[in-house]
């Protein structure tokens, strides 16, 4: 369980916050500020997209502010992650410890009310680091003054991928102290270009519930070939079910609860995600149980097709998905980019890559895959698209 630290008051001088244009960076430190004043004054905190709705949600009386951080998984359907300023703290310290000690210096660009945004600032207050804000695709415009040296930037797969194409974001990548990678699969094709072009990729991985990563691979490691997301970070535990390979996490920086759900003092959660490791400590992420696709009575990894599809270099992405069917079940459909993918060349080339129930029996072109603003697939968006294409 997470000790009990207060949010030093310290925070609301804006020390942690790093010279920067103002623009969308100064809101989301604006944002950051009013978050931290109502933490301090005893008040929860709700991080949310603002353009997204939701009901209001009562909080609960408790002893220590509560931070509820939305988790949508891949269902699209949001829920709220109850931390505390401990819980988050923890995390913090167990890669600090990793990294060497060091005050952690951020370039923060993903969304500030998703973990992985937030978690940037509470690394800067907790450590004495600072954080800078800004948006990923500012890194290859030369127009804008940006310096990644000592700094660690948390980025997804998705941004990656579009980064690697431009000469300009690479050379401020390199200067960064590490690129954390998460929140969602590395297909292998990426990793293999971010080697070749020496980006200092640490790959992690962990969720809203765990107040971000639990694992984490050093970035030597990535370098030298290593594909998996590394060893245990010192505040988290991992164990797997031998009889269904799903990962279950005990962390000091656990969540609560949710809303409206207490978890029980030092209980694993379980998660919905498939693993594996090695007697050396790694571990492998190898997709997750609620994306398994029964058809025709076959079980499918979603993700090693979609690693399947994205090595024919046909295709720029790829997200696959079981659609309701009434003669299979479920019916394997593959999202792909861009729209003007030769359909048939594909399929032909899939049936060399794949067997059986693993070949999509329906591909879908579309001009951006149906994921969320972290790079995860989401579902719901994914249904919709299916329903009203042409």
């Amino acid at each position: 369980m997470a000790e009990h630290i207060e949010i030093p008051s310290s925070a609301l001088r804006g020390n942690w916050i790093a010279d920067q244009e103002q623009g969308d960076s100064f809101d989301s430190a604006t944002f950051c500020m009013k978050a931290l004043s109502k933490l301090i004054n005893g008040h929860d905190i709700w991080l949310q997209n603002p353009a997204r709705k939701f009901s209001a949600l009562d909080s609960r009386p408790q002893n220590t502010p509560s931070i509820f951080v939305a988790t949508g998984g891949t269902s699209g359907r949001c829920r709220f992650a109850r931390h505390t300023w401990g819980t988050m703290s923890a995390a913090v310290f167990g890669l600090q410890g990793v990294l060497g000690g060091a005050p952690i210096d951020s370039w923060c660009c993903l969304p500030i009310w998703h973990v992985a945004g937030w978690m940037q600032v509470v690394r800067a207050i907790q450590t004495n680091g600072d954080v800078a804000f800004g948006d990923y695709r500012d890194l290859a415009d030369p127009l804008k003054e940006i310096n990644l040296a000592g700094r660690l930037i948390s980025l997804v797969p998705t941004q990656l991928h579009r980064l690697i194409s431009s000469d300009l974001a690479i050379s401020r990548l390199r200067e960064s102290r590490l690129i954390l990678l998460g929140g969602a699969p590395l297909q292998e094709e990426l990793a293999e270009r971010l080697r070749s072009v020496c980006l200092p990729v640490a790959p992690t991985y962990g969720m809203t519930e765990s107040a971000g990563a639990v694992t984490l691979l050093a970035a030597e490691r990535f370098l030298a070939g290593e594909n998996c997301v590394g060893k245990v970070l010192p505040h988290a535990t991992l164990r797997l079910n031998e009889d269904t390979g799903v990962l279950s996490i005990r962390a000091k920086s656990m969540c609560l609860g949710y809303e409206h759900r207490d978890f029980s003092s030092g209980e694993w959660f379980d998660t919905s995600d498939l693993a594996e490791h090695s007697p050396g400590g790694n571990w492998w992420i190898l997709g997750r149980l609620d994306r398994i696709v029964n058809t025709g009575g076959e079980k499918v990894n979603p993700l090693e097709v979609e690693s399947a599809v994205i090595k024919t270099k046909l295709v720029s992405g790829c997200l696959t998905m079981g659609i309701p069917d009434p003669d299979w079940g479920e019916r394997l459909v593959a999202f792909c980019t861009p729209s003007t993918i030769d359909v048939t060349r594909l399929k032909k080339t899939l049936q060399t890559k794949l067997t059986g129930a693993a070949i999509p029996k329906l591909i879908v072109p579309v001009d951006e895959l149906p994921i969320n603003e972290m790079g995860k697939p989401n579902l719901l968006k994914a249904r919709a698209v299916f329903e009203q294409r042409d």
